[in-house]
């Protein structure tokens, strides 16, 4: 194990180019290192390592370039420093952070995303922090809609991540990696398994309601009456819908624990059922497992694997994190969350008005749990005349199945705009102006 560290020691007075100093330092003598991911991209994690140096060396926090490599010459970071103590006169202990900590630095605006590609949403986070990074293509041929507003690179970075089902990689390679869950699954076999594992339960998590959002321009008397809009620069209106799954995994008796996510405001009706299931997958099972294994980088934090917990009995999960043992670096003590292979099918919600289906939404959501979906306003204009109509029924509940299911929706007419007059038929409240009888205005 060795870190190559590379700085700026002074100005050279003839040439006024800074003079370098630095090289690889072997004698290491203790590490620190414990990466981590958060594969449901609720969280970014910052992962950092501490590394003890013997040398008589003064190694200043702003370094030109900074690696850990393993005695194999494999690359396992390439980090910043962010702390240099001396802990002996002839020993320096450096911290490294993952990039990822500078983007909380940087301050993003506030942004109105219409499908717009992933590759650019995350280009602008990663533009304020002039740091290397890739996108798997199955990430960057997503698109985003919705709106974020001002915050942190960082923060804008896992909102990002959380609706396009992705997580970042920064280890082992010498940049941030977007990447998706590969389900592939990797076998850890008997012989590299230390001892038995430990397996162990959370708390049940029972259910999940996941709200997402529809943004349309607005007035500015909205502006300053709804309690759902948002200026940008010119007001936007935001429609709320919310879909729940009941976790029929869990006992009867577990305590109720529902789990909410109602203010991250690119969840939309396109992405909402997807984002469900995803984090069913991860939150419905309890189980978590810790093994040591010899690992030799060949199992890293986001890999599927399999390991033995017996002669003839194992688990699988994700690697949300794992350690390595200064010394012996091919053991590693590795924590999976379990997942979940819960199938999808498509639920089909047909919106039907004087006997004719008017709009048709779909979600792909998992087989044998429970959902309650928010029926929805559905606005339309046609030769002129807009009509927007109103459910009968408040919410969509049922048990998901294989191979689909469709639930219908009766709608009335709520509010109708033609020949440049407002028609009001059925609505919860509505602010009403007469106008010889009939009600005048303009739909927004």
């Amino acid at each position: 194990m060795y870190v190559d560290i590379v700085w700026w020691e002074a100005e050279d007075p003839e040439t006024g180019l800074p003079v370098v100093k630095g090289g690889e330092y072997h004698n290491v003598c203790n590490l620190n290192f414990a990466p981590q991911t958060d594969l449901t991209g609720n969280s970014l994690p910052i992962n950092q390592y501490t590394i003890d140096i013997i040398t008589e060396d003064d190694i200043p926090t702003e370094t030109v370039g900074h690696t850990l490599y393993d005695d194999r010459d494999f690359l396992w970071a390439d980090w910043p420093i962010t702390k240099v103590q001396r802990i002996a006169p002839n020993c320096v202990r450096v911290t490294a952070s993952s990039w990822i900590a500078k983007l909380d630095r940087w301050q993003m605006e506030a942004v109105m995303y219409e499908d717009e590609p992933a590759t650019n949403a995350i280009a602008a986070c990663f533009g304020t922090g002039s740091r290397d990074y890739s996108i798997n293509s199955a990430i960057a041929a997503k698109t985003v809609s919705g709106f974020a507003p001002a915050q942190t690179a960082r923060e804008r970075l896992t909102w990002l991540c959380f609706v396009l089902g992705a997580f970042v990689v920064d280890t082992f390679r010498d940049d941030a990696r977007i990447t998706g869950i590969d389900s592939t699954t990797t076998l850890i076999p008997l012989e590299r398994t230390y001892w038995r594992p430990t397996v162990d339960a959370d708390k049940w998590v029972t259910g999940l309601k996941i709200t997402s959002y529809s943004f349309r321009e607005g007035t500015q008397e909205e502006w300053e009456t709804d309690d759902n809009s948002y200026m940008f620069p010119t007001p936007w209106i935001a429609t709320p819908q919310t879909v729940t799954l009941a976790n029929s995994y869990a006992p009867e008796d577990a305590p109720a624990n529902v789990v909410e996510i109602d203010s991250i405001y690119l969840i939309n009706p396109s992405n909402v059922s997807e984002i469900a299931a995803r984090l069913a997958q991860y939150w419905f099972n309890p189980t978590t497992v810790q093994a040591d294994v010899v690992n030799n980088r060949l199992y890293r934090p986001g890999d599927l694997v399999q390991v033995y917990t017996g002669l003839d009995t194992m688990v699988s999960g994700y690697i949300q994190q794992e350690s390595f043992a200064f010394g012996k670096q091919s053991m590693s003590t590795i924590k999976l969350i379990g997942a979940l292979d819960i199938p999808t099918a498509k639920l089909t919600v047909n919106y039907r008005y004087n006997g004719k289906r008017i709009q048709k939404e779909e979600y792909m959501l998992p087989v044998g749990l429970t959902f309650t979906i928010d029926t929805l306003y559905i606005d339309q204009t046609k030769n002129g005349r807009r009509r927007i109509y109103r459910p009968t029924t408040d919410t969509v509940t049922g048990t998901m199945v294989a191979g689909g299911a469709t639930e219908t929706v009766t709608c009335e007419i709520a509010l109708e705009y033609k020949d440049e007059e407002l028609y009001v038929y059925s609505v919860d409240s509505a602010t009403k102006r007469e106008s010889g009888g009939k009600y005048t205005g303009v739909i927004t």
